[in-house]
């Protein structure tokens, strides 16, 4: 595997131009074009400028991209670049990641700070929000009978309604006939 990835060759340099193309893909694109220029030193150079422009590596680093430098600056500068590419997540990682955030959160020092976020001493609404909240749970405390009262009585109000009108279009219909 290291000397696949530190040593000069073609299977390499297609690694790395696989890379460069799944960062940036407009890089596939000029790839191609240096692909039927057979100059390999081309596509070389379009990758240490794509390095640069990501400020991994400088555009004179070309011995980088060849395969020339040390095994420990190529690694590095291919994690780098893996790094970059969106489908090369490690979810080990992220977890680990996460687990740290957690620690951080729930550590003996860090609990007061905690647990004053959670119940802050100061409301941070307006007052006319409060006053509107207040109201909407002063009104919501209602018992269920008042509010059974009260559709009652718009139920009863309705029926009565409804009796009158039917009695008024009947008359009229009598009239007419």
């Amino acid at each position: 595997m290291l000397q696949l990835l530190c040593t000069p060759s073609q299977h390499r340099t297609d690694i790395l131009a696989w890379i460069c193309s799944s960062i940036n893909p407009t890089f596939a694109y000029s790839e191609a074009i240096s692909l039927r220029s057979k100059h390999p030193e081309v596509r070389i150079k379009e990758m240490s400028v794509l390095g640069q422009e990501l400020m991994l590596c400088r555009a004179e680093d070309l011995d980088l991209i060849r395969g020339d430098a040390s095994s420990h600056r190529q690694l590095r500068f291919l994690q780098q670049l893996l790094s970059l590419v969106p489908a090369c997540v490690k979810s080990a990682g992220h977890r680990a990641d996460q687990e740290l955030l957690l620690n951080e959160l729930y550590a003996a020092e860090n609990l007061p700070h905690f647990t004053q976020m959670l119940a802050p001493a100061l409301d941070p609404w307006p007052a006319h929000i409060k006053a509107l909240r207040n109201s909407t749970k002063s009104s919501s405390h209602r018992s269920s009978r008042e509010e059974a009262a009260d559709v009652a009585a718009l139920l009863q109000q309705a029926q009565s309604t409804l009796e009158k009108l039917q009695s008024e279009v009947c008359g009229q219909v009598a009239a007419q006939i």
